[in-house]
């Protein structure tokens, strides 16, 4: 796998004063994870004479690793160290396949 990818997870704990969850504290759970991202159509829009394609960035990741639709990718870089995304982007979904995971991300802004 030619990129690598830094995965953040959310180690926030306790509730806070109105008994809701803390906000997030994102930290550093896998710091270069090798892998392989490109994006892919995920739906199209259309509103009238107007339309949209949507992309999803995949990401797929050696199998057994431990990522959960609750962390997010923070960053992937290229075999170089170049960066070729900065995130954050959230995972959506974790495919498992034969012989890697795939990973669904969005955007988050």
């Amino acid at each position: 796998m030619r990129h690598r990818c830094k995965i953040e997870r959310d180690n926030a704990t306790g509730t806070s004063d109105w008994g809701g969850p803390n906000e997030p504290n994102w930290v550093t759970h896998l710091a270069s994870l090798p892998c392989r991202t490109w994006f892919e159509a995920d739906a199209e829009v259309i509103d009238g004479d107007k339309s949209a394609v949507i992309e999803a960035r995949k990401i797929i990741v050696p199998l057994g690793t431990d990522v959960t639709e609750k962390d997010r990718v923070a960053e992937i870089k290229d075999r170089l160290g170049n960066v070729i995304f900065t995130g954050p982007a959230g995972v959506r979904a974790v495919g498992r396949r034969a012989d890697h995971l795939e990973l669904t991300v969005m955007e988050v802004s």
